[in-house]
């Protein structure tokens, strides 16, 4: 079974800055999850970040998320071809990436 992973990235300033990046550019958020539990936290991850932008707000679902982002540079993306999703929020990005498998 495939499983995913949801990372973030930023650049160098913000990570020496962001206690959650702890000076890393690139962090793994969490592991090991289905693509429905990946969907899941990110879009929770969405709204945690967009809930107090007035204008983008709480996102029922990922294309709700992605029509109120859609007049921003930031905000939720279409769903690629693969079935992964990110978002960016305050130069973060966060990443559904299919896992290595070994």
């Amino acid at each position: 079974m495939a499983t995913y992973r949801i990372i973030a990235k930023t650049n160098g300033y913000i990570a020496n800055r962001d206690i959650q990046f702890n000076g890393r550019t690139e962090i793994i958020v969490e592991r090991e999850l289905t693509l429905k539990e990946a969907y899941k936290m990110l879009l929770d991850m969405f709204n945690e970040k967009y809930a107090d932008n007035e204008e983008v707000g709480y996102a029922a679902n990922w294309g709700i998320a992605v029509i109120r982002s859609r007049k921003y540079v930031d905000g939720a993306t279409p769903t690629f071809s693969d079935g992964t999703r990110s978002f960016d929020w305050d130069g973060r990005s966060y990443v559904i990436e299919a896992e290595e498998v070994e």
